[in-house]
């Protein structure tokens, strides 16, 4: 995954051939992509290197130069120009135009389901980039949100479709996997016949943009599950109705759709702007008096990282917000929320190993994933399905683990000695976090598209009240003796207080910027609050109600989590590879240590002897020694960790796995 956002890594001296690298702006399975200075035709352009191992196969560098020469004389408006490519130092770069803008799926994560106007047109012009790139003989082969960069206002955009950097010529003889038996893609928009080593042509791009058309209406992917699930969808599942998704659709869009993602590429529309065509013309039939036509969007917060609530035994419950922007070309950004992405379910006859942003999963005949065996000393003991998860929390006896499901809005609550799902909690729109109050008796559930908190009394397993709080809540924690709860607002910029025995808010505190993740005090005299936007942690006085520091850190904070003598915290910092130990008491940052691989969530254990950092791009968890400030080890888990959790016994680990769609239950060493 993923992600994103720009950050300082410390590349002002370093260069690549003629390229003065100024800074990463995004990074995926493909690539890293910077902003850089070209020293010899004096201008900044988006520089994508790809991975050194790519340049080792030599088949794939034949095709690479083949297919940047088609893709760099595209002259269609709506791509991004190619300034140059090729190899040096043995590593294959791509020169792009540097454009500022908000690709599809950072907006749909911050604003939720576009109007039918706005997506129908976005549509429209991404249809003239693929049917351009159609006619010069090449097959982008992964459209989807994350590849189109739009500029503009909403009432004045322009889309890009970037990153050609897996097309394929459409007279190479192309199928669906490569040599080595991969398909190269993003599973969620993938067409049937890509699974099947089937020759693929131009429809395979009209399958993704169709499934693009239902994401930009909807707010979420046709289809959901984990890997195996997934492809079972794409080859056997008719395509879901937007309408049925959304009130308000037309239903005429429906036809649009289904034809567009229809099995039979034969059946499926010839072209993408025929495709374009088409939905423009159902909108224009449908009654001008539809609710959403031009209704300004959802302000549900999008995202489907499944991000697992730290437990209260080691005070830090987190959200991790990707930015709202990725001001490049050609970089993976984070992919959308993708609802009951979980049920694992058994594939026969396909065989085939898929290429993800979070790395390969490699099915047998029998479509199950293998479990991956960890690097070092902790091992994963058991791997629990679950639905479209976004937070988790575990009970203070480790025996439950309750899973938010983002676009369900509902909560799971998984029994860990069965690895089943024991019972399905209705909470509010767009459950986006959770937390369990130390004794375990209740939890607090963050409803992001409903500006409201769900309590949840876990003796029944029912939602005993709904608790309006300030706009888009993403976090929430309780105090250490349970009788206060905290929701941090992205919307609103401020923490909501809310009195545990009368469910209601008991005050507001501003905070001036959108926070996104909060960390508790074992005394609860403080709250320490994660701001991207202002790149800080701010300490709150409880008592006051006021931010009495700030303490700055070295780019967007995704987490934070505290010792439990409260003295330091673990701030991670996604962009920059590295996460910040900060001195609670002088409200200071003391080190910043580097751990590769996108470090999204962290929890510390309850002796404060070690920290477990997720990292989502690497499908690692690294292990921190608090008293050395090291990795002392990592191990591997599922596809894309989002969250992590360490359980009262300090024995067992919980990681939320985003594209697996797992939750994975760790033995400690």
């Amino acid at each position: 995954m993923i992600s994103r956002s720009r950050s300082e890594v410390g590349l002002a001296a370093q260069h690549f051939g003629p390229y003065r690298l100024e800074e990463m702006i995004g990074h995926g399975a493909m690539g890293e992509v910077y902003r850089a200075y070209d020293t010899v035709r004096n201008r900044t352009v988006a520089l994508k290197r790809l991975p050194l191992a790519m340049a080792t196969d030599t088949g794939f560098q034949t095709r690479f130069r083949r297919e940047s020469a088609l893709a760099a004389r595209l002259g269609e408006p709506h791509i991004i120009p190619i300034h140059d490519y090729g190899e040096i130092d043995g590593q294959l770069f791509i020169d792009m135009r540097l454009v500022d803008g908000h690709d599809l799926a950072a907006i749909i994560f911050n604003t939720g389901p576009l109007t039918v106007d706005r997506g129908v047109s976005l549509i429209g012009q991404i249809a003239l980039a693929i049917d351009a790139a159609h006619a010069d003989g090449l097959i982008h082969r992964d459209v989807k949100p994350s590849n189109v960069l739009v500029t503009g206002d909403a009432n004045d955009e322009f889309a890009y479709l970037i990153d050609f950097g897996i097309s394929r010529a459409t007279d190479a003889g192309d199928t669906s996997l490569t040599a080595t038996g991969a398909a190269i893609g993003t599973l969620a928009y993938m067409a049937p016949e890509r699974f099947l080593g089937l020759p693929i042509d131009g429809r395979v791009d009209v399958y993704s943009l169709g499934c693009m058309l239902f994401e930009l209406l909807t707010g979420t992917p046709p289809f959901g599950g984990g890997g195996p699930a997934l492809i079972h969808s794409h080859l056997h599942v008719d395509p879901p109705q937007p309408s049925a998704h959304r009130p308000g659709i037309p239903r005429a869009l429906d036809q649009v759709v289904a034809r567009s993602m229809a099995k039979d590429t034969d059946q499926r529309y010839s072209s993408a702007g025929e495709l374009a065509a088409a939905a423009r013309s159902a909108m224009q039939s449908s009654a001008t008096t539809d609710p959403i036509r031009s209704a300004p969007p959802s302000t549900a917060r999008k995202r489907e990282t499944i991000t697992v609530r730290v437990p209260e035994a080691v005070t830090a419950v987190r959200i991790a917000p990707r930015p709202v922007s990725s001001p490049y070309p050609g970089a993976e950004s984070p992919q959308p929320a993708k609802p009951s992405r979980r049920r694992i379910v058994v594939i026969a006859a396909v065989s085939v190993a898929v290429v993800l942003a979070g790395g390969a999963y490699a099915m047998s005949s029998t479509g199950r994933l293998p479990t991956r065996a960890p690097h070092l000393g902790p091992t994963v003991s058991a791997t629990l399905p679950v639905l479209a998860a976004y937070g988790l929390a575990v009970s203070p006896n480790t025996t439950n683990v309750y899973v938010t499901n983002l676009g369900q809005a509902t909560v799971s609550v998984l029994d860990t000695a069965t690895g089943t799902v024991r019972t399905t909690v209705p909470v509010g729109e767009r459950p986006i976090a959770i937390s369990l109050a130390p004794d375990g008796t209740q939890a607090l559930v963050a409803n992001a598209n409903s500006d409201s908190v769900s309590v949840i009394d876990t003796a029944t397993d029912t939602t005993v009240a709904t608790i309006p709080v300030g706009q888009r809540p993403v976090a929430v924690a309780f105090s250490p003796d349970g009788r206060h709860g905290y929701a941090a607002n992205l919307g609103s910029g401020n923490l909501s207080v809310i009195d545990t025995s009368t469910r209601k808010v008991v005050s507001t505190i501003n905070l001036g910027h959108g926070p996104s993740a909060l960390a508790v005090s074992p005394t609860g005299d403080r709250v320490y609050v994660a701001n991207a936007s202002a790149h800080e942690l701010e300490v709150v006085d409880t008592s006051s109600g006021s931010v009495t520091a700030r303490v700055p850190v070295s780019g967007e904070p995704a987490d934070v989590a505290t010792t439990p003598d409260g003295r330091r915290a673990v701030v991670t910092i996604p962009a920059s590879s590295n996460v910040a130990i900060v001195d609670l008491v002088g409200a200071a940052p003391i080190v910043s240590v580097p751990i590769n691989g996108d470090p999204e969530a962290v929890a510390i254990d309850p002796s404060g002897a070690k920290a477990y950092v997720v990292n989502d791009a690497t499908s690692t968890v690294s292990v921190l020694a608090m008293g050395t400030d090291t990795v002392t080890t990592s191990f591997t888990v599922g596809s894309e960790p989002a969250e992590v959790a360490v359980g009262m016994d300090g024995r067992h680990i919980y990681v939320a796995n985003h594209d697996s769609g797992t939750v994975s239950i760790v033995e400690s060493d």
